[in-house]
This record gives C-alpha cells, sequence and structure tokens, in this order.
C-alpha cells in the first residue's frame, strides 16, 4: 500500500510537470509570436557610406511597434545601399535614411557644385544649408550680395569630386539643390572671370525656405 501511495505521488507529480510545462510553453510560444527580427546598426554609420552585412545585428521588437513604420525589415533592402545621414550604433534602419544611388556628377547635372572656402572646408561638414554670395566688379564698383540663400547642401565632395563618408575628411565643394533656372544664372556668372561665387555657413536657427535674389538673372 505504501508503495503505491508513493507511485500514485509521483504519477501526480509528473502528470502536474508535464500539464505546467505546456502551459509555460504555449505561453513562450505565444508571447514570442507578438515579437519580430528587425535590423539595427552594429556600429556608427556615416553619411553616404555604403552600408555591408558586417553593419547589420538584429533585435526583437514588439510587433505592433514596427507596423505602419517607416521600419526596414528586409536586409536586401539595406545592404549595399548608403545612409543618407549619420546612423548610430543600434538604431533602426528607416526607408527615409537609405539612399540607393550617391552623387554622380554625369548623373545630376542640374545640381549645383561649388568650392568651399579653405576657412569652411573643415568645419561645413557640421552645416546643413549655406547662403550663396557674389564678390565682383561691375563697371568698376565693387560687389557683393547674396544671390540665393538657405540652400540644402546634397553632398560634400573630396579634391577628386567622392562623395565623403568620412567624418575626418576636409571638404573641397558641395552640391546643393537649386531649381535648374537658378543652377543655370549661376553657370553663367561662374563663366566670367570678373566674378566669385562662394557659400556662407548657415546656422540652423536662421534657415528658412530658399529665397532667390532676382539680381542673380542680372549678371547671368
Amino acid at each position: 500500500m505504501k508503495y503505491k501511495v508513493v507511485l500514485l505521488i509521483i504519477i501526480a507529480i509528473v502528470t502536474i510537470g508535464f500539464t505546467v510545462f505546456d502551459i509555460f510553453y504555449e505561453k513562450k510560444e505565444d508571447i514570442e509570436s507578438l515579437y519580430i527580427q528587425v535590423p539595427i546598426a552594429s556600429k556608427s554609420i556615416n553619411k553616404y557610406e555604403t552600408i555591408t552585412e558586417e553593419d547589420i545585428k538584429y533585435t526583437s521588437v514588439y510587433k505592433d511597434f514596427v507596423q505602419n513604420s517607416n521600419i526596414i525589415l528586409d536586409t536586401n533592402s539595406i545592404i549595399g545601399k548608403h545612409s543618407s545621414g549619420n546612423i548610430s550604433e543600434n538604431e533602426f534602419f528607416y526607408a527615409s535614411g537609405i539612399v540607393t544611388e550617391i552623387y554622380d556628377s554625369q548623373d545630376y547635372e542640374s545640381l549645383y557644385n561649388v568650392n568651399v572656402p579653405r576657412e569652411y572646408q573643415s568645419i561645413i561638414k557640421n552645416y546643413d544649408y549655406v547662403d550663396l554670395w557674389l564678390d565682383g566688379n561691375e563697371d568698376n564698383y565693387i560687389i557683393s550680395t547674396p544671390l540665393v540663400e538657405n540652400i540644402k547642401i546634397y553632398y560634400y565632395l573630396d579634391n577628386a569630386d567622392n562623395v565623403i563618408t568620412s567624418e575626418n575628411k576636409n571638404v573641397a565643394s558641395i552640391i546643393l539643390d537649386v531649381p535648374v533656372e537658378v543652377n543655370n544664372a549661376l553657370e553663367k556668372i561662374a563663366d566670367n572671370p570678373d566674378f566669385n561665387i562662394y557659400p556662407v555657413v548657415k546656422s540652423p536657427e536662421s534657415v528658412e525656405d530658399i529665397t532667390i535674389n532676382d539680381i542673380i538673372y542680372s549678371f547671368s
């Protein structure tokens, strides 16, 4: 009788154990089904740097968190592409932060390329906007005037016209996004040896909508 009681107790414990295990396992599966693996940056990535497989790791996040979001889930949409801005370690990859192709002078003839003065070459990567100024001589008068204000910088180039992705590299020229007619006017002015067009960095607090000084057309 004693052995039967012990045996029944053991059977009861095992049965309860399996029942608890099944409940726990089912709960765990239910919880895990609420999460998804999402790619994040395994290290800091500089602006316009080509993203490789080594730059990516994964983290588990709540599915509802990524629904209807801009977060990229498929690494095929990341690897081999370029970051449109600096990406910090452990940061998500967003569709708005990925660029498929970066600047090629043959493909972007409408974007304006202007040389950067020496005093700005080491610091201009800290700025996203510039004004374009004109210096020169016209009918024996010295001219100094803004041509276009609040212009977005698209790319920073080195001396070989390569897009800069390294933080410690000086900028030789910048690519600006201006309307086509403004770009054409700037190109004509730049062809005149009496004039010099140069950028002036813009404080983020003072950036407004792009402003075009109509005087730009009188020089072109």
